[in-house]
């Protein structure tokens, strides 16, 4: 064996390789590196071995050897993507595949891990891009679609989304989770009957995907079925193997469907249950009492009398922030504004949060805020106005929009900060019967924050 030469152990190496014996591919490949360290395309070999393996990091370590060797290597720079995702650093991935694209361009297996980096950064518009790209030179690309249909919905295109997910079906139409997702598509768009048509087939199974039941318990109430629904979710959790904390979400719908069937003892129940599971992975519910004290005893009209105030601009839109409880009415209230075509809906926004932070947080110059606003000069504010306009979505700068929405309920806390940055803004508090309001948010689970809803006593307090 010593005798062979580099192309004849690299051929017996990918041969081990097509046949998926890594472990044989890497001895023959650790020989050709001992004895020719000087060839990138055994570095690059063995990168692929260690990819296949679950060794991403000593991958990447390969693949950096063999670009040092050949910096116009296409294998080394897609391997070393890979490699990168692999070990979830998202963004080295989309710059590796990137140069990988620049040498060339008709690589589609890396154009379409480029659009999963973009994806797991949250890049909905690139990742969606990308895919897209793959599907121009295979019109029937499954991943493809796939990932072209899903950017579409994160990104409401909701007709595009629907498309792609059709196509989809037609070439795998046993692929229960596109089914969901096109059900649920049609479900937002008011075809019930169609959403109906797709699930039917999957609610026959045995024990259908918590997915679809979940989407089942949905739309039920509109065909008569929330009974069936509920039977159908306490089969689910009957007949699971997995920790019952793995369901809540379930949990959280049986809830609600014994709540449209009138018995609300057992509704009561299996909220309460479901919010002791969520509790128990959450942080513990913070007192809000020191911080709506804090508030309140700086702003005052006092303090905001002689404080001065970024000037609005005339060539921006006029913010308009819709506060009060979740579960309020304040998707409703935008709903209806956005409807008017001088009006955009931007959805529930983190950013006078993330801004607040970089520039009034622990480590900004500021000092403590908020007492930190009486001595803040017109220029910050007008930096943080300039920065919130300018994160706002692109569609919001349309041509004939006037008017901008902001629905993150919870930006009553931020009403002194807006008062300053934003003198020209429309605040439009949403009120709705305490109880009511307070019940609502028991039975909805949140996915991010909100800690407090899952006590009674905590959402009262709040």
């Amino acid at each position: 064996m010593g005798g062979q030469s580099l192309e004849e152990l690299k051929t017996r190496a990918r041969r081990y390789m097509t046949g998926n014996e890594m472990s044989q591919a890497a001895m023959v490949l650790a020989e050709a590196n001992d004895r020719f360290p000087e060839d990138a395309e055994t570095w690059c070999l063995l990168g692929i071995v260690d990819n296949a393996s679950d060794r991403p990091a000593k991958a990447e370590a390969r693949f950096r050897e063999a670009l040092q060797l050949d910096p116009r290597s296409t294998h080394a720079w897609f391997g070393l993507g890979v490699a990168q995702i692999e070990q979830s650093q998202y963004a080295s991935a989309v710059s590796s595949l990137e140069q990988c694209l620049e040498l060339d361009a008709g690589l589609l297996p890396a154009r379409l891990r480029l659009s999963g980096a973009h994806e797991q950064l949250e890049h909905w518009q690139q990742a969606r891009i990308e895919a897209a790209q793959v599907l121009e030179s295979e019109s029937g690309n499954l991943p493809a679609l796939k990932r072209v249909a899903r950017m579409s919905a994160r990104l409401d295109d909701l007709e595009g989304a629907r498309s792609c997910y059709e196509q989809v079906i037609r070439q795998a139409p046993d692929d229960v989770q596109r089914v969901t997702a096109l059900a649920d598509l049609y479900l937002r768009q008011g075809g019930i009957d169609r959403a109906i048509e797709l699930m039917r087939p999957f609610l026959r199974d045995e024990l259908p995907s918590n997915a679809l039941a979940f989407l089942y318990s949905d739309v039920c109430q509109f065909i008569g079925e929330c009974e069936q629904a509920a039977a159908l979710i306490e089969k689910l959790l009957a007949n699971s193997k997995q920790p019952r904390s793995r369901h809540r979400r379930l949990i959280y719908a049986l809830a609600k469907l014994y709540d449209r069937l009138g018995q609300y003892d057992w509704a009561f129940e299996y909220v309460s249950e479901a919010n002791r599971l969520k509790r128990a992975e959450q942080h513990p519910v913070p007192s809000i009492a020191g911080q709506a004290d804090r508030l309140t005893r700086v702003w005052t009209r006092e303090f905001f009398a002689g404080l001065p105030e970024s000037p609005a601009r005339e060539d921006e839109p006029t913010p308009v922030f819709i506060v009060g409880m979740p579960r309020s009415g304040t998707s409703l209230t935008e709903q209806i504004l956005a409807s008017h075509p001088a009006v955009f809906g931007a959805g529930e926004l983190t950013l006078l949060d993330e801004l607040r932070s970089r520039f009034f947080g622990p480590g900004s110059a500021s000092g403590m805020y908020p007492s930190c606003l009486e001595t803040t000069p017109v220029s910050i504010l007008q930096a943080f106005r300039k920065a919130y306009m300018e994160s706002l979505p692109q569609a919001a700068g349309n041509t004939g929009i006037t008017r901008v929405t902001d629905k993150l309920p919870e930006n009553f806390w931020n009403l002194g900060l807006i008062r300053l940055v934003f003198p020209d803004a429309r605040i439009i508090h949403c009120k709705r019967s305490p109880r009511d309001t307070c019940i609502s948010c028991f039975f909805t689970d949140f996915r991010d924050g909100h800690e407090y809803t899952t006590e009674l006593e905590s959402l009262g307090a709040y």
